[in-house]
C-alpha cells in the first residue's frame, strides 16, 4: 500500500486516538509496515523467517512451520485464503517468497502451471492429423474433442444376438450385443447345455457351464492324476 495524503491522515486519526501505550505501538507498527513492508528474511539456505516466525525447508522445497511460508505471506497481504486455493511462485522458485512472486490460484489453475511446457508431436484422435501439444493432448482443437465426445454419445441400432430382436446402445459400447440381461443369460444357458463329449470316459453329457470339459467331479479327478503323472 502506498503512502498516500488519505493514509497518511487515517495513520494520525490512529494516533490522536490511541488511548494508551499497547494502541500507540500497534499505529506505530502498522506505520512501519506501510513504509517498509515485511518481507521474508533468509536465515540460511535451509530456513527462512517472517515476522519472526521461522520455517524449515522440506523435502518438496518449500518452507514449512505450520503452513507454508508463502501462503502465510500471501494471507498477511490480501487476507484470508481458502483451502481451495493454492499460492503459486511465479518464478518457481520456491526460495523467493517476496509477495511480488506469488500469485493465488485454484488447484486446477496450479496444477496447469507445472504441466511441461515441451510441445510434443501427436495425432489428433478425431481427425488424424498432426500438432503439437503437452504429454497428455489428445484433440488437435476444441472442435474436434466436441465431435469426438458428441460421437461418443450417438446411439445405433442394433440386432439381439439371442432374441434377433432390434434395438439401440450407444455407439462407442462395442461389447452391447444383446437387448436385455436375460437375453444375454439365456444365450448364455443355451452355449453351456449343448451336449459334449466327456474327456475322460468319452460319454455324452450336457454340459452346466461353459467351461466344463468332463461329465462328473470323478472324470474330472482322474484326468488332473494322470496329467500329474506325465
Amino acid at each position: 500500500m502506498k503512502m498516500t495524503p488519505e493514509v497518511i491522515a487515517a495513520l494520525q486519526v490512529l494516533k490522536d486516538a490511541a488511548e494508551n501505550e499497547l494502541d500507540s505501538l500497534i499505529v506505530e507498527r502498522c506505520e512501519r509496515d506501510l513504509i517498509a513492508p515485511p518481507k521474508a528474511e533468509i536465515i540460511d539456505e535451509n530456513c527462512q523467517s517472517f515476522l519472526g516466525l521461522r520455517c524449515r525447508k522440506c523435502r518438496t522445497g518449500h518452507f514449512m512451520n505450520s503452513s507454508g511460508i508463502h501462503r502465510i505471506i500471501w494471507a498477511y497481504y490480501h487476507g484470508f485464503i481458502e483451502q481451495s486455493q493454492d499460492v503459486h511462485h511465479k518464478n518457481e522458485d520456491k526460495s523467493d517468497n517476496d509477495i511480488s512472486n506469488l500469485k493465488s490460484l485454484t488447484k486446477a489453475e496450479h496444477k496447469r502451471e507445472h504441466l511441461p511446457k515441451k510441445n510434443f508431436e501427436k495425432i489428433c484422435v478425431q481427425c488424424g492429423c498432426k500438432f503439437l501439444g503437452v504429454y497428455n493432448a489428445k484433440f488437435c482443437s476444441d472442435k474436434c474433442r466436441r465431435t469426438f465426445e458428441n460421437a461418443k454419445r450417438t446411439r445405433v441400432i442394433k440386432i439381439c444376438k439371442n432374441c434377433g430382436r432390434a434395438f439401440d446402445c450407444r455407439k462407442d459400447d462395442l461389447d452391447c450385443v444383446f437387448c436385455s440381461r436375460e437375453c444375454h443369460y439365456e444365450f448364455r444357458n443355451k452355449i453351456s447345455s449343448l451336449n459334449r463329449v466327456c474327456g475322460w470316459c468319452g460319454k455324452k453329457f450336457k454340459a452346466k457351464r461353459k467351461s466344463q470339459k468332463f461329465c462328473c467331479n470323478s472324470c474330472s479327478a482322474s484326468a488332473r492324476e494322470f496329467n500329474k503323472k506325465i
